[in-house]
């Protein structure tokens, strides 16, 4: 059980279930006892909560498959009805001012240029950071100018068992292929200096945190705090002052088109894509200073 934790959930759950449960074996702990660790969680941090009772009861149903465990406990059990929480959509979207510090920290932070890259093409692209920390190499074509995400690579590829295809402009091909330089290894952005593995999500998700404590060192100014999400929410946002097209900009995030749109139009928009994605790279280049 420990090993399980410390490698699909945070060290924090796995501290806070040997204060609570002591190290009884994972059959030996009943629904009342798992209730009790989550409602309290729920109580501080609902979010990370929800995630927490996502994963546990994957790591269950997979146990109880394979008969390590009788049943899986936590099978019935659900964020809102059990445990009172309420999901509230972000709508953190930055603004063009916020934009422009951001590119002031990309230009004078003193964060790798492995992680501004990173950074900037997770604005650029509005593409899911996942996407970014698991792509290899030979997923961009620098001759048809395209990068392809597997389905592994994606959160609807189990779905739909789609490769997305996204157009690489001549600023991009930039950016990507000093990525190309900074990371030796078969990924795009490898795991510091083990370049045998991609950048992990727990250090790509400090970067914000990252930009947010320069702005407030060397800026004096406090910046609303922003995940990497955010940025996609942000690029998304501008596409609709670029383009009335929803159906394009949904292509361009990797979303399931509703009405089976996907499984008879399987045309991949790349000159539309193109076309929103210069508008939107002109914007930028407008915002930096």
């Amino acid at each position: 059980m420990s090993a399980y934790f410390l490698k699909h959930h945070q060290r924090m759950f796995e501290n806070h279930l040997t204060q609570k449960l002591g190290n009884l074996p994972i059959d030996r702990i009943d629904i009342t006892d798992w209730l009790e660790v989550f409602e309290e969680l729920a109580g501080r941090i609902p979010g990370t909560a929800k995630n927490l009772l996502s994963n546990t009861k994957q790591m269950l149903k997979w146990a109880a498959k394979r008969k390590y465990v009788q049943t899986n406990v936590l099978a019935d059990i659900y964020p809102k009805a059990d445990l009172n929480i309420v999901s509230k959509p972000t709508k953190r979207v930055l603004t063009d001012e916020e934009i422009i510090v951001f590119y002031e920290c990309l230009k004078w932070s003193r964060l790798t240029e492995k992680n501004k890259i990173f950074l900037e093409l997770c604005l650029i692209y509005a593409c899911r950071n996942g996407e970014l920390r698991r792509a290899e190499k030979k997923h961009f074509d620098f001759k048809r100018k395209i990068w392809r995400v597997p389905p592994d690579n994606h959160k609807t590829g189990y779905k739909n068992d789609k490769t997305l295809i996204r157009p690489i402009l001549p600023y991009m091909e930039v950016l990507i292929k000093e990525a190309f330089e900074l990371s030796g290894g078969k990924y795009l952005f490898s795991n510091g200096k083990d370049e045998t593995e991609y950048l992990t999500d727990a250090a790509s998700t400090q970067l914000p945190s990252s930009v947010i404590g320069w702005v407030k060192r060397f800026k004096k100014e406090t910046m609303e705090h922003w995940s990497l999400h955010d940025l996609r929410r942000t690029a998304r946002t501008n596409f609709s002052s670029f383009s009335k097209n929803r159906d394009i900009h949904e292509i361009m995030l990797g979303h399931v088109l509703p009405n089976n749109q996907e499984v008879y139009d399987l045309h991949n928009y790349l000159d539309e894509q193109t076309e929103v994605y210069e508008k939107w790279i002109e914007k930028l280049e407008t915002l930096k200073r």
